[in-house]
């Protein structure tokens, strides 16, 4: 197991949603950060479905660089 401990950081609704902005998780994958904080408020995916119900997007950074799920999915397909 590869996990470090990472800051995960929730902005504007969602955080306001869930009830905390500031997470510092050991998880080694972006899945495995949503669903720790999901353990821990009971909160996070409720309001995921709820927002995209209301057209809510996110923007997700890794290392402070965008993370484009389907470009990457894409990219290791070929």
């Amino acid at each position: 197991m590869n996990e470090q401990l990472v800051n995960v950081q929730l902005h504007g609704i969602l955080a306001e949603q869930v009830g905390r902005e500031d997470w510092n998780i050991s998880v080694s994958s972006v899945g495995e950060a949503l669903r720790a904080i999901e353990s821990q408020t009971k909160k996070l995916f409720k309001n995921l479905i709820k927002n995209d119900k209301e057209n809510v997007r996110y923007r997700v950074l890794i290392n402070k660089k965008d993370f484009l799920a389907l470009e990457d999915y894409a990219a290791t397909k070929l």
